[in-house]
């Protein structure tokens, strides 16, 4: 008698979700790679740091601003105080450089004050105004000057004239010369420019301009 084995089908039986999930973080893990928790753990932790890095730089700043605004308001202060100064000592100090230049001007009647860009009449023989500028010459003032002259006589003039300048107290302070060797005729006009060598370093305040012309016939001949 035959007998027939009925034996059951072998088939592959699937695992469950759960052990799919674990085997899958298990994996990612071990991979490598950080799981979406991770990664929102370190930016929050660099965004702490970086609103950390804000605070402390606003902090900072703002101290560094307060201590500027006091200097500027000292400052300031400070400035208004020194106008306020300058204010009631300018009268004062006007009236004395008024009464030191009639002071000098009584002792040296001959002198003239000295203000630049200012075409000054003099009239004294052929030197009819004088013009004096100031310059700038590797930071230090230079003074120029430049002479009209006219020959308003019936007679040839030979040019020769010298400026002498004078500080504040009226002591000489340097002095500038033209000389030139051709003559003049009669209604000629010329102009010449010069500087004037200082030999104190102070501010010109008044000047005077010595003028010689000899006739062509009173020149010696070489």
């Amino acid at each position: 008698m035959n007998e027939t084995t009925n034996e059951p089908a072998t088939e592959t039986a699937e695992p469950p979700r759960a052990h799919r999930a674990r085997t899958s973080r298990h994996r990612t893990e071990h991979s490598g790679i950080p799981s979406k928790k991770s990664q929102r753990l370190m930016l929050a932790a660099a965004l702490a740091v970086s609103l950390l890095l804000l605070l402390v730089v606003s902090v900072i700043a703002g101290i560094r601003i307060d201590g500027l605004t006091r200097d500027i308001q000292t400052a300031q202060a400070e400035l208004f105080q020194a106008k306020q100064t300058l204010e009631k000592t300018m009268p004062e100090l006007q009236q004395a450089r008024k009464e030191l230049g009639n002071l000098i001007k009584g002792e040296f009647p001959h002198l003239r004050e000295l203000a630049p860009d200012k075409v000054i009449k003099l009239d004294a023989g052929y030197v009819k105004n004088i013009v004096f500028t100031v310059l700038q010459k590797n930071g230090k003032p230079l003074y120029e000057y430049r002479l009209i002259m006219e020959n308003t006589s019936d007679s040839m003039v030979r040019p020769d004239a010298r400026v002498f300048v004078f500080n504040h107290r009226g002591a000489q302070i340097g002095m500038g010369e033209i000389a030139d060797r051709g003559d003049m005729v009669p209604g000629e006009s010329r102009s010449y420019s010069s500087v004037v060598e200082r030999f104190i370093d102070e501010e010109p305040r008044y000047f005077y301009v010595w003028t010689r012309g000899k006739r062509k016939s009173e020149i010696p001949a070489k």
